[in-house]
């Protein structure tokens, strides 16, 4: 039974998908020009979604960081639909309220796979923090405007108050990296602008690395930052992060189901500054942004204790080696393209 991937175009784009595409392709599957079906997203979102048919089965791939977003074409016509972003309870909602509740049984978690993991592999298999020692920590975030340059109050000061959540978006980043930089352990921490050249003011908010700099800094440093909210999902550096062997430190678990096969493990592959803090508000209106996203403001004490609880951690050589050894096998042996094919097809085969 030939497996088809269709659209050529994924497996050659920068996209989510060519990682898994060309992986396969190498194992046999066949390509198409068209897809079976259109996409089909009612909320007006560029949606990143691709079919492929494996065992025999018509397979929907959703990779959205958004929780509440669905192709409903995909849901309709799919035997199976992969999620890269899956909170069931916020699932489960959503399609009641469309009238769809039948297809959660298709639903199965995924996870994303950033087309430069090929890279990441590479530079992690090499002892690039041996000769180019780096700082313990590594926290390079992307934010989408400069509140602080226009003069707009921290919102954070006001503990308890719920924010919007391009708010927190930004000023969860701008906290981790006051917290870091009073830690007295070295770092590089550094605002991003996401290209948006307008929000650069090269203090707040500066110019991107190149992306190759980047990875090779990761690789130098003992822990990658991450953040996480408002979302509450992981970013695909979370991914680049593993392959180049570095832990990495979050503000805490994201709220999404990943296959435990390609679930990262707290305390062997990531520390949390904020174990436990924040939900989405399942009760809330399905239209409401605290339905699904973070936006308890944290304060910034219990940001900056959070960091310190785990300074002792993260100067510790035996826990970084140890974690840095976790990160490196999980990325060898879970992010193969091998593993992830069999993988697949055995949950194809199961979910029929």
């Amino acid at each position: 039974m030939t497996d088809i991937l269709y659209e050529p175009r994924h497996l050659s784009e920068a996209g989510f998908f060519r990682y898994l595409f060309r992986a396969l392709k190498k194992r046999g599957a066949a390509v198409e020009d068209q897809a079976p079906y259109r996409n089909g997203v009612e909320t007006g979102r560029h949606h990143e979604g691709a079919w492929a048919k494996i065992e025999g089965s018509l397979c929907f791939f959703d990779m959205s960081d958004h929780v509440f977003d669905f192709d409903e074409i995909g849901l309709r016509e799919a035997d199976l639909y992969f999620k890269a972003n899956l909170n069931r309870a916020i699932a489960e909602r959503i399609l009641s309220e469309k009238g769809m509740a039948s297809v959660k049984t298709k639903l199965e978690p995924f996870t994303f796979l950033p087309p430069s993991l090929p890279t990441a592999n590479r530079i992690g298999s090499l002892p690039v923090g041996r000769f180019v020692p780096g700082p313990t920590l590594f926290h390079v975030v992307g934010v989408y405007e400069n509140p602080v340059r226009e003069g707009i109050l921290d919102p954070f000061f006001d503990f308890g108050s719920r924010l919007e959540p391009h708010v927190m978006h930004f000023w969860i980043r701008r906290h981790f990296s006051e917290a870091i930089r009073g830690l007295g352990v070295s770092s590089l921490t550094r605002l991003t602008s996401r290209g948006n050249r307008e929000i650069e003011d090269g203090d707040v908010v500066r110019a991107n690395l190149n992306h190759q700099i980047f990875l090779l800094r990761m690789a130098s440093a003992g822990f990658t930052v991450l953040n996480t909210f408002p979302h509450a999902v992981y970013p695909w550096k979370m991914l680049e992060s593993l392959a180049l062997g570095r832990p990495f430190i979050l503000e805490r678990e994201p709220l999404i189901e990943i296959p435990d096969a390609f679930r990262p493990r707290e305390g062997t592959h990531f520390l949390e500054i904020l174990p436990g803090f924040g939900s989405f508000d399942i009760k809330a209106s399905s239209t409401d942004p605290a339905f699904y996203r973070i936006l308890d403001a944290p304060n910034p004490d219990e940001i900056l204790r959070g960091f310190k609880r785990i300074s002792e951690k993260i100067i510790e050589p035996g826990l970084t080696q140890e974690m840095s050894r976790a990160c490196r096998a999980f990325a060898r042996e879970r992010l193969a393209p091998d593993f992830i094919v069999d993988w697949l097809k055995d949950k194809v085969r199961r979910g029929r």
